[in-house]
């Protein structure tokens, strides 16, 4: 069955492989459920050229005008904004198959960063999930492939933590 997070099925297949056999010509007809998301990312009455904003799956980089259009799937969808020196924001929405939602607009804050590597061994660990924790107030952040990370937190004494599976800290 050919499934993908922004495309459901409109036909499933299914068949017997022996070992070593080949099976060509296996093709799927798949419909588009994309719904989408638009809006501004500002900092007081700024735009922020250059955040992040993504749903996890997809992400779109705000524009000169702070704006953007995020691709998203239909139902219960998290949207973050990120950017260096700024606190992220967040907004779980649910969306109807095809519906597009216009003005979810972000409001960022200056904040301090923290800045660093993480390593296994000597070598970069990519793609893992950092978090910054200060009292009652929790941030994460995604780790980059070659294992550098970056998260924007207010002033104040924090804890990090880093979490993938298959490794321990």
């Amino acid at each position: 069955r050919a499934t993908s997070k922004m495309y459901i099925p409109e036909n499933e297949l299914y068949l017997e492989l022996e070992e070593k056999q080949t099976l060509s010509g296996m093709d799927f007809l798949m419909s588009e459920t994309t719904s989408r998301v638009t809006g501004i990312v500002k900092s007081g009455a700024s735009p922020v050229i250059g955040a992040i904003v993504t749903n996890g799956i997809t992400s779109d980089t705000s524009r000169t005008d702070g704006s953007y259009s995020l691709a998203t799937q239909s139902g219960p969808n998290t949207i973050q904004a990120y950017f260096k020196g700024k606190i992220s924001t967040e907004k779980t929405i649910t969306l109807n198959n095809g519906e597009i939602r216009n003005n979810v607009n972000f409001e960022m804050t200056k904040s301090g960063v923290i800045e660093g590597t993480v390593t296994s061994s000597g070598k970069s660990v990519p793609y893992f999930n950092l978090i910054a924790k200060s009292g009652s107030k929790s941030f994460s952040m995604p780790g980059q492939k070659d294992g550098t990370f970056w998260i924007s937190v207010p002033a104040g004494v924090w804890s990090l933590t880093v979490d993938k599976v298959g490794f321990e800290t």
